[in-house]
């Protein structure tokens, strides 16, 4: 799930090195939102900071914040 969730930061982070913003959503960087256990969910957090995480087991993540332009286990 990192190798696609990283894919998906690349895509975030092109669209805003093109339009000077964050996507409101995946759809703008050409995703269809999904749910369920093999989806990720992106979260933009301000005007420049944004999450990116998925489930691993039950009640555990894994995050991926783009200020430290890390996955992390912990929501913080």
């Amino acid at each position: 799930m990192i190798e696609k969730g990283n894919l998906i930061i690349t895509k975030i982070e092109r669209f805003k090195a093109a339009f000077n913003k964050l996507p409101n959503s995946l759809e703008d960087v050409g995703l269809k939102e999904e749910l369920g256990v093999d989806a990720l969910y992106y979260q933009k957090k301000d005007s420049i900071n944004y999450i990116l995480s998925f489930g691993t087991i039950l009640g555990e993540s894994k995050i991926y914040y783009s200020d430290t332009k890390t996955w992390e286990d912990i929501n913080r």
